[in-house]
């Protein structure tokens, strides 16, 4: 099947703008910070919840990247569930702008207003945890002019299998932008979901964290449609991370079972099942999520946490399913003054992962110098990594 997902444009070191960082360091870019964009920042309304805003970022939520948003392209982040926030606004970094922007009106409404399909009386969706169960449909596939942002995964209550879809050429005023994209209903069985985008056949990849081998796993293609794979996903108890290998044209599961954490693989191209697949090197949390970089060649895995070090997952030579892959790490060094970004609202020693808020930046990447952007808190600043 022929790729419909354009080249990004990429650009050599020489050409990075003065902000990228050098390689092996990491840099705050930002020039506001989320909580200038927070539509409730005395947390008094009634979406408010416990945690306000910076939610959005501490109970359990990831991002996605949306290259079609501007010519560097934007990190884009959502969430809340069990009563942290109930806001269904989504945030938007601009990598062009370099600043916060808001899209779409929270609904005037508390998670315990929304129905058994998790939306409220206005139609719209509650926020719930998204982990790694969010994705970006490109703006070539129908998206829209900026693409649209998705969200899978429905962890919080109540519980809802609806995937929803938010425009992100929406103002920060639209009442109604959210709009049912998908139903997984019950043939995806699972309290949240970890998704994967396979550029190639235009679908995107979904697995349940209760699949226990048999159930669970199929895709969702560019139109909504749902496609089940029955007795071809993999163990999965815990916290789970996919990646798409265009290497190796599989997907790669980064997943906890029994306690332990495993590393599972599948061919796209076949109709067997997920393999365990042998590693070698550390292992870092799924919650650290799981992203190709094309720049790079490998897979990155960044725990968050205020660490400075990041994983790297390389593939086999040949034979990516009976081959060894191989885990390394990076530590990065911050440059005027940076250091990981943590947001504030977290408990002392607490810490509920970064999932998917880690992304590769393609056109401030070039070949062997990938670039990628992290945020984390309503208050931190935004920060590049150049591997």
């Amino acid at each position: 099947m022929a790729r419909i997902a354009s080249a990004p444009t990429v650009i050599t070191v020489s050409d990075s703008p003065s902000w990228v960082p050098a390689p092996g360091t990491f840099a705050n870019v930002s020039l506001n910070t989320a909580s200038e964009v927070d539509p409730c920042p005395g947390k008094g309304c009634v979406y408010s919840g416990v945690e306000g805003q910076e939610a959005v970022f501490i109970v359990w939520n990831g991002g996605a990247f949306a290259p079609d948003y501007s010519p560097y392209g934007a990190l884009v982040c959502h969430g809340g569930g069990h009563n942290a926030y109930s806001g269904n606004e989504i945030y938007v970094f601009d990598l062009t702008t370099r600043r916060w922007s808001r899209v779409g009106a929270p609904s005037p409404y508390a998670e315990s207003q929304a129905n058994g399909d998790g939306e409220y009386p206005d139609g719209q969706p509650f926020p719930p945890h998204t982990y790694a169960g969010v994705a970006y449909l490109p703006a070539s596939l129908g998206g829209g002019p900026k693409g649209s942002f998705l969200r899978f995964g429905f962890a919080g209550t109540p519980v809802t299998q609806w995937v929803h879809r938010m425009p992100l050429d929406a103002s920060a005023t639209a009442p109604r932008a959210w709009s049912r994209f998908a139903n997984l209903s019950s043939a995806l069985s699972g309290s949240y979901w970890a998704v994967a985008f396979d550029p190639t056949r235009a679908r995107f990849w979904v697995i349940s964290n209760l699949n226990s081998w048999a159930r669970g796993f199929g895709y969702v293609s560019a139109n909504g449609t749902v496609t089940v794979l029955p007795n071809q996903g993999d163990n999965v108890d815990g916290d789970h991370a996919l990646g798409y290998c265009p290497r190796y044209d599989m997907l790669v599961h980064l997943a906890t079972a029994g306690g332990a954490s495993h590393l599972a693989g599948r061919l796209c191209n076949g109709a067997g099942a997920f393999v365990k697949l042998r590693t070698t090197g550390p292992f870092p949390s799924p919650a650290s999520g799981l992203e190709w970089s094309t720049a790079g060649g490998y897979f990155v895995a960044y725990p968050g946490n205020g660490s400075s070090t990041v994983y790297k997952l390389s593939p086999p030579s040949s034979d990516p399913i009976n081959g060894t892959w191989t885990w390394t790490t990076q530590t990065l060094t911050g440059v005027q003054g940076a250091t990981p970004v943590k947001a504030s609202g977290y408990a002392s020693g607490q810490w509920n992962g970064q999932w998917s808020r880690f992304r590769e930046v393609p056109a401030l990447s070039s070949p062997g110098r990938p670039v990628f952007v992290y945020a984390d808190g309503r208050t931190q600043p935004v920060q590049l990594w150049a591997l």
